[in-house]
């Protein structure tokens, strides 16, 4: 029954897409394997509490990346013409810069003024400088991507991790406070420059940039800042509140432990999914719906056997294998990391696929599934929260809805790419799919009750 799946991961494996995901792949692999192995040294440097600070800057700065291009980055892809791009790119760099020195402007009234606006965040003064670094990362990757330029992506990836694994190891020898989230500042700027000096986009930039131009584009591209900024400011808030709602009603060791499992799994998990959705973007945009859609099916059987395989390393190993790894005091993400694993088993299938609603121009229906998954997450948290429930309850309730949410955005997306998988194909996936959900069930009963 599973002959049809290895056919399409053997098609894959020879396809020409693989270069461009290899190239992304191989930059995302060290770039994120290097933070996982360093977690194992840095759990026994910084204690839970510190993880949780660290959690809740980068959720509340992963918010303002979303707003401080307004997401023309995700247009940069789409003009035909080279200057219209260019035009684009520093139409981003000028909103990044203008909205940066906007919220320290506010930052610094409000510290006058005696409000406590950002009061739990650590080193908040650091939140908008970072937004801009990541930003700007994210303006040149686009770039680099219309030019099929992946290596470009891959070296600011690797540059950037590596520089934030050294720092961090090394304030945290030295007991700096607030290493972690220091680190992590460092780590963004390095992988700016990386990025910049790599695609030489800032001079090309200089040649082509015109007030006229960044006008036109900016009206012809008023979808992206009209639906997708929406959309995309509540899928990152649906990510940060829970995190911050947890940090609330849970305190910060939870809040440590929840992040050391999001470090660990989901985010490894979603940067290999978007090095895939950045190729299959490209395929998407310049190429059939057929062609996108046997593309798809490839990344996703291949996904798919891969979220099997975390997930049964997660069943067996449980709370001993990260106490072995990470020290003793870590075995609680064990626990945690199963109770979640349905949501990152998803996202690890379904995210490459979601950028076929950029590609699209399906913005209106993405902002809609956004607004659910906001609501969704945070509101699962906050209900168990208010009710009393435990940190177990809610991390179950988390697993939970992020499974019925990526789900329902890959049903969403088979649709728009009119897929044609074979009845062997679906028979085999559901029943494996089936067989997850009903032993991650019975062993979530067993535990909570």
């Amino acid at each position: 029954m599973a002959d049809s799946l290895r056919s399409k991961i053997a098609s894959l494996m020879h396809s020409p897409e693989l270069r461009g995901v290899a190239t992304l792949g191989a930059g995302t692999a060290v770039s994120q394997l290097l933070p996982v192995v360093m977690s194992f040294i840095l759990s026994r440097l910084y204690t839970p509490e510190a993880f949780g600070d660290y959690g809740v800057f980068i959720n509340y700065a992963s918010v303002i990346a979303i707003v401080i291009c307004a997401r023309y980055e995700y247009a940069i892809m789409r003009p035909r013409r080279e200057v219209d791009a260019l035009n684009l790119v520093a139409l981003c760099l000028l909103l990044a810069c203008g909205v940066t020195v906007l919220l320290y402007a506010l930052l610094g009234a409000a510290d006058i003024a005696g409000a406590d606006v950002g009061g739990a965040v650590p080193l908040r003064y650091l939140l908008p400088v970072y937004a801009l670094a990541v930003a700007v990362m994210q303006i040149f990757s686009n770039y680099a991507n219309r030019r099929a330029a992946y290596g470009v992506t891959a070296s600011a990836s690797v540059v950037r991790s590596v520089t934030q694994a050294v720092s961090r190891l090394v304030m945290g020898l030295a007991k700096v406070p607030g290493g972690l989230v220091l680190g992590c500042m460092l780590g963004a700027v390095a992988g700016c420059a990386a990025s910049a000096g790599g695609t030489g986009v800032v001079r090309s930039v200089g040649r082509s940039l015109s007030v006229a131009g960044m006008r036109r584009v900016a009206a012809a591209y008023a979808a992206f800042p009209r639906y997708q900024l929406a959309g995309s400011l509540l899928n990152a808030l649906s990510t940060a509140m829970p995190v911050i709602l947890i940090d609330y009603f849970y305190g910060s060791r939870t809040t440590g432990f929840f992040t050391m499992a999001v470090s660990l799994l989901y985010l490894p998990s979603t940067m290999v999914g978007n090095a895939m959705g950045q190729v299959f973007y490209r395929r998407a945009v310049t190429d059939t719906v057929a062609g996108a859609s046997r593309l798809a099916l490839r990344f996703f059987a291949f996904n798919f056997v891969v979220a099997l395989v975390m997930f049964v390393v997660l069943w067996l190993g449980g709370a001993p294998m990260f106490r072995l790894l990470l020290g003793g005091e870590w075995g609680m993400i064990g626990d945690y990391a199963f109770y979640l694993s349905p949501w990152l088993m998803a996202a690890l299938c379904f995210t490459p696929l979601t950028w076929a609603f950029d590609a699209y121009d399906h913005l209106k229906a993405e902002m809609v599934l956004n607004v659910a998954m906001f609501v969704c997450r945070a509101g699962g948290v906050a209900v168990c929260g208010l009710a009393g429930a435990g940190a177990d309850v809610t991390m179950a309730v988390c697993g939970l809805v992020g499974l019925l949410l990526y789900a329902t955005q890959g049903w969403c997306v088979s649709r728009y790419l009119e897929v044609r998988a074979s009845v062997t194909c679906r028979v085999v996936v559901a029943v494996l799919a089936l067989a997850v959900v009903g032993v991650w069930a019975a062993r979530v009963a067993a535990c909570l009750w």
